[in-house]
């Protein structure tokens, strides 16, 4: 519904014309130096600045090599386990769990403000046929005289350049009795700031950063109809009590919830929007993205964008939950950031707006409880509490209000994004209507026939219960022994590469120290060795010593 409702007008006239205009700088290709010529290649580092630790984007960035997004997402699942990798990563962000903007950041060591950068950390190196044992004096000049420095010629130069001018790079390559060479390049990195709006197909709804990881202790809960009392597996953590009447049962329950980027909006980093600024920062080694999240589950635009909505949860803490119960308008969340950013850089502006808005309009999750609900008690307590909608009310809303709400949304953004957006969201509503209201009346049935026949699967439940005591140590020995016989199996260099990454990324820093001082200048440069020494051992096997590791010849540690 949400693809109709929007992409129709304003995210191919509005998102997209942004995006080719706020790349069209950056993507336009440099000349290239002949085979037998050297050149100076550069990139900046950690550029999706969202992320704090280097490590994390170039996680990214090595499980994206010749692979497609979707590809990447499964090379990152097996690494870790299934568990996600954002599971951690979400606590190393610029943005609290509250959805605050750090400010200033400090991200690899380096006091940044996330909104306005001055600068950006880049790294340069010299390529093509470079002399074996040759000298680079390198220089940077910005505008306001050189810095220079000599090194090697196989060694990368790291530095930060200003943000906003041109820096020219400049290297003397000298190599015995031959006579000098001399390269020259501009370097001027563009920094994308990119704000992503929406509801629940937004923020990530669904797919939080860090899933509830569940007990085998059953729980106690009423129905709300009254009753006999019903179990199901419990939370792990929980130590409150498990009776029905348990005074402490919803706070303590609430605070083994799952992780998210944002509690109150269920926003996640595995979001469309999420993944969509940070594929351009892994593509494009020449830009930096700051990303501005403020999609919220449960909005719809006069709720959510317009103005202030309902929090869906409080973020679980070992005191309280912290929230206020409401959630700010995203347009006046973006406003404020705008404001700030322009203070401190009067040319700072959004390059970039992602929207996915006008599902929660035509009571979406509504027309699903129309579908699934069929008890007669049930359905006259969520049609009272507007809980419930049928397909003509979602029809005259499509009809009556959707037209003029996208018209105030589409006044709302023009200041902030600039541009004519007088035809932009205008024919939104109207021009799928047809459209969706058919494909809602054709749906219903196939829904209401998956639901009966969800129905008929639910006897699985009570096998489920009695397999969960079981399963907890069961699983943790098949990961044991996965993890192992993919280490025993590892006679490919990409093989071989897979495991490395599983030990630079997901083994404590700590430990990878014990093995080599250089962890990640290891797994970039190509030596092994010592991270998948690492792996074998943590996994209970032992490393042959004196030749390369590969699959074959490990045995129990």
């Amino acid at each position: 519904m949400i693809g109709f409702l929007v992409r129709f007008s304003f995210r191919v006239t509005a998102c997209s014309v942004l995006l080719g205009s706020a790349l069209a700088t950056v993507s336009a290709p440099a000349a290239r130096a002949q085979d037998n010529q050297l050149s100076i290649s550069w990139e900046v580092r950690n550029r999706f600045r969202l992320f704090r630790e280097e490590r994390d984007f170039r996680l990214h960035v090595e499980s994206g090599l010749g692979r497609s997004v979707l590809a990447s997402e499964q090379a990152l699942e097996l690494q870790s386990d299934g568990r996600g990798w954002a599971r951690n990563m979400v606590n190393r962000l610029c943005i609290d769990l509250q959805g605050r903007v750090s400010e200033p950041c400090s991200r690899d060591n380096v006091k940044e403000s996330y909104l306005t950068p001055i600068d950006h950390p880049i790294v340069v190196r010299l390529t093509g046929p470079v002399p074996v044992g040759a000298t680079c004096a390198w220089s940077f000049d910005d505008g306001d005289g050189p810095q220079s420095s000599t090194f090697d010629c196989a060694e990368p130069v790291n530095l930060r350049v200003r943000y906003g001018r041109t820096t020219v790079a400049t290297v003397d390559v000298a190599s015995g009795s031959d006579a000098n060479q001399r390269v020259t390049t501009p370097i001027a990195v563009r920094d994308l700031l990119i704000a992503g709006l929406g509801d629940s197909i937004a923020s990530g709804e669904g797919n939080p950063d860090r899933p509830i990881a569940l007990s085998d202790e059953g729980f106690c809960f009423r129905s709300y109809l009254g009753g006999a009392q019903y179990y199901r597996p419990s939370r792990a953590g929980y130590k409150g009590g498990r009776a029905c009447e348990a005074p402490d049962t919803l706070t303590n329950w609430q605070r083994q919830s799952a992780l998210w980027l944002n509690s109150a909006c269920h926003r996640s980093l595995y979001s469309y929007q999420t993944r969509t600024a940070l594929a351009l920062a892994v593509q494009y080694p020449h830009i930096a993205v700051t990303y501005l999240p403020l999609a919220c589950t449960g909005a719809t635009i006069a709720d959510g964008l317009l103005g202030s909505q309902q929090a869906r949860e409080c973020l679980p803490t070992k005191t309280a939950n912290t929230c206020s119960g409401t959630v700010n308008g995203q347009i006046a969340e973006l406003r404020t950031a705008l404001a700030a950013a322009k203070r401190r850089q009067p040319d700072r502006a959004l390059d970039l707006l992602l929207l996915s808005i006008g599902a929660n309009d035509i009571y979406f999750s509504g027309l699903v409880a129309n579908v699934i609900v069929d008890t007669p008690t049930e359905r006259t307590l969520f049609s009272q509490g507007g809980s419930m909608a049928s397909v003509d009310d979602a029809r005259s809303a499509l009809a009556r209000d959707l037209p003029a709400d996208f018209a105030k949304l589409r006044d709302a953004l023009k200041p902030l994004v600039g541009g004519d957006l007088s035809g932009a969201l205008r024919d939104a509503g109207q021009a799928t209507g047809g459209n969706a209201v058919a494909a809602g009346r054709q749906g219903e049935l196939a829904i209401e026939e998956l639901a009966q026949l969800l129905g008929w699967l639910t006897f699985v439940i009570p096998s489920a219960l009695l397999l969960i005591a079981a399963l907890p140590r069961r699983i943790r020995k098949v990961r044991q022994i996965n993890v192992a016989a993919q280490v025993l199996r590892a006679d490919s260099e990409e093989a071989r590469r897979l495991l490395a990454m599983r030990a630079a990324f997901a083994l404590p820093f700590g430990t990878l120290l014990s093995y080599t001082r250089d962890p990640f200048g290891d797994l970039q440069a190509g030596n092994y060795d010592a991270l998948l020494r690492a792996v074998y051992e943590d996994c209970g096997l032992r490393a042959p010593t004196g030749k390369p590791m590969a699959g074959a010849g490990f045995e129990p540690a």
